[in-house]
């Protein structure tokens, strides 16, 4: 626990903010056994910070230097407490866990190993459970479900879960870099930092079609990031699709179509020269055929309302890897995005903060660990997000995060669509498992046992 602290709070990874454990004054371990946490202000996640739901224990004799968590042994060889231990990794290949002969409770897990083959192709990862080679097929795809329903015996669970669908903007422009990967200063995004045109952009999407022509009964329509749980809020509406609404938001931020070839260009517009096109580059992650779906018809609705858009694919280490893997997020060197997040566990504060608090920017000082890829900054959201962190109570917190929810409606530094949910199989061998939707699956494998 002491290293795991020493290295949240080393200036070189810029963590304690983020993850509350600037409100830690010290850290005493009187004896092997018993850690002492000395917290200046109450701190609202306290039972989350160290739980594994986005931040674990880091043991000091697997990882290393506190100071550079990015180049740690144990990011690829990991140790842990738990019910089950890596015992080989092999890339593309698979994961295998074994028991773990230290658990606390001496009786448990009930199996020897966990195996995780890493299948790409979707029909070979069906076939494994249909032919009684595996006894779990997770987030299963419509062909795989169509496939499955024709094996008797499987039991299915359909939850609703934490991946919400959104559109993330750059509000910066994507910066130059000199032949030894320098960034040049970061300037306004020419058309994207205006709130207006964000809003327009919005206002033009039909969610109710992403639904019914990419995602079928998978997905219901979402206007905020708040939308399970106990912090879920009530008055966020839904946004209208109204693209004569986008038109007129889009005029009033200085752009229009004046030469008639179906493209705005900018009269008057902040941070770009008059008669500029409006265009942007769409990236999405490849491999997944919905959400290629989702970012065709999206783009095609942006080009309706006089936006010039290219979609274009990429790998997901790609987009969203850290900064010394080159993630074109960390480094700013996109216009838009869509993929799907959300938080772990059933608290959002910490996952705020690393998604929406201006020191959340990812630099080469953090390792591109920083959410806020958008270069959002807001004083009052920043001042929320700080006040929230000390809310003890679940009720008052969730009046902050509502507060919250509706400069980022106004502001729309990403754009919310649709909200997931996620069908698994299982074999009937397969028993004690208990389906959590607020943590992973394997929450409680050391129960799991096979008939």
């Amino acid at each position: 626990m002491l290293f795991t602290y020493e290295a949240l709070h080393h200036p070189n990874n810029k963590l304690a903010h983020s993850t509350g454990v600037d409100l830690i004054d010290s850290v005493e371990t009187p004896d092997d056994y018993t850690v002492v946490l000395n917290y200046r202000e109450p701190y609202a996640n306290i039972w989350g910070q160290f739980s594994g739901r986005g931040m674990g224990i880091f043991p000091r004799h697997a990882c290393g230097d506190p100071g550079w968590m990015a180049g740690w042994d144990c990011n690829t060889e990991p140790v842990g407490t738990g019910p089950f231990v890596l015992q080989s990794w092999e890339e593309d290949k698979e994961l295998v866990l074994a028991r773990n002969p230290l658990y606390w409770q001496t009786e448990r897990p009930f199996l020897d190993r966990l195996i995780f083959p890493i299948v790409p192709d979707d029909a070979d990862r069906a076939d494994l459970l249909g032919d009684g080679d595996a006894h779990a097929s997770l987030w299963l795809t419509d062909d795989q479900i169509e496939y499955l329903q024709e094996i008797e015996g499987l039991r299915w669970a359909s939850l609703p879960t934490r991946w919400l669908l959104r559109v993330v903007f750059n509000l910066s422009q994507p910066p130059d870099q000199d032949e030894t990967g320098t960034l040049h200063a970061i300037t306004p995004h020419f058309a994207l930092a205006d709130p207006l045109v964000r809003q327009a952009l919005d206002t033009a999407i039909n969610r109710q079609q992403l639904v019914e022509e990419a995602f079928g009964d998978r997905a219901r329509v979402a206007s905020s990031e708040f939308y399970h749980g106990w912090a879920t809020c009530p008055d966020m509406a839904e946004i209208p699709y109204d693209p004569e609404a986008a038109r007129a938001l889009l005029a009033q931020a200085g752009w229009l179509d004046l030469d008639g070839n179906g493209v705005l260009e900018s009269h008057g517009a902040p941070n770009t020269p008059d008669d500029t096109e409006f265009k942007i580059t769409l990236l999405s992650i490849e491999g997944w055929d919905s959400l290629t779906k989702a970012q065709k018809l999206i783009s095609q609705m942006w080009k309706e309302v006089g936006v010039k858009v290219q979609y274009d694919l990429t790998g997901a280490r790609d987009l969203r890897g850290g900064w010394q893997e080159g993630g074109l997020e960390v480094h700013g060197q996109f216009d838009a995005d869509l993929w799907d997040d959300g938080y772990p566990g059933v608290d959002p504060t910490d996952y705020l903060i690393w998604r929406y608090a201006s020191w959340s920017v990812p630099s080469i000082e953090d390792g591109g660990r920083g959410g806020n890829v958008m270069r959002f900054a807001h004083p009052e959201v920043d001042s929320l997000l700080g006040h929230a962190l000390t809310q003890v109570d679940p009720l008052d917190r969730r009046v902050t995060f509502c507060q919250i929810a509706g400069i980022l409606g106004d502001q729309r530094p990403m754009l919310y669509l649709v909200y997931f949910t996620e069908i698994h199989a299982f074999s009937p061998r397969l028993q004690g498992m208990v389906i959590n939707p607020n943590d992973a699956l394997t929450w409680d494998a050391f129960n799991w046992q096979i008939e």
